[in-house]
């Protein structure tokens, strides 16, 4: 059986009745032993705009260092190489 689920809410719901309940904006669970887990999220779920900058800030911080180790790799694997 699944569950729609919505705060504190939880539904019990047949398969057919999914869509509109994540229309809604209902999440989609099912029962794991004594617990819920959402297997689908209701696509009218939005992100708070200062999560969404925080997180495009550690992209952009983490793909500039990712670059660095890069180019760190490129340089030590050229030194290894200049030894041989």
């Amino acid at each position: 059986m699944i569950y729609a689920v919505k705060g504190n809410k939880q539904l019990q719901i047949d398969d057919a009745e999914r869509d509109t309940y994540l229309k809604l904006g209902y999440d989609i669970a099912t029962q794991e032993g004594n617990r819920l887990d959402v297997v689908e999220t209701s696509p009218s779920k939005t992100v708070p705009y200062k999560d969404h900058t925080k997180a495009l800030a550690t992209i952009e911080s983490l793909e500039a260092e990712n670059a660095k180790l890069k180019a760190e790799l490129v340089e030590a694997k050229k030194a290894a190489k200049s030894e041989k």
